[in-house]
């Protein structure tokens, strides 16, 4: 404590499909490679590149708690038609996926361990990844990974998890 507030470091990164376009891509790659217990993530656009989905797999071959929240309604459902289709992979590798019932799902978050944490504006899409300009900030405290585990803990309840049967069963 410092004058009666915490100290919590933050760093900010950006995609602007021009420059420093992968700061974010490589927070996310060095948070998942070092979890050991928990990866929640919340996530409006989820179509993630093959570096992420990789890790996330991996993760999940660790014995590390990867959870995704994914919409169920969407704006762009060719987004969520996309996604589908790699489903089934994520599902048969250990990671959990989980389709919001309500409203629209325009969130962004992520959380590793209670240690790292990510909000902003950035999707783990293509689109987002090169062409967007995004920015995100990575919080570094465990007071505010508590506090974004826990929403997502609430989230968790107004959502359904899919089922491996179910998402063979798609056309």
């Amino acid at each position: 404590q410092a004058g009666g507030r915490d100290n919590i470091s933050v760093s900010i990164v950006s995609a602007s499909g021009i420059r420093n376009f992968r700061s974010i891509r490589r927070s996310y790659r060095y948070a998942i490679d070092v979890a050991k217990n928990y990866i929640y993530i919340t996530n409006a656009y989820f179509l993630p590149d093959r570096l992420i989905y990789r890790r996330l797999i991996r993760a999940a071959w660790r014995g590390v708690d990867v959870r995704i929240i994914v919409p169920l309604k969407t704006d762009h459902p060719y987004v969520r038609w996309a996604s589908w289709a790699r489903y089934a992979h994520l599902l048969k590798n250990g990671v959990r996926l989980y389709e919001w019932q309500g409203g629209i799902l325009h969130s962004k978050t992520a959380v590793i361990d209670g240690l790292w944490s990510s909000v902003g504006s950035h999707n783990l899409d293509h689109r987002s990844l090169h062409y967007n300009l995004e920015l995100n900030i990575n919080v570094f405290s465990r007071q505010f990974g508590a506090e974004v585990r826990r929403l997502f803990i609430e989230d968790l309840k107004g959502s359904k998890e899919l089922m491996l049967s179910e998402v063979r069963a798609r056309p």
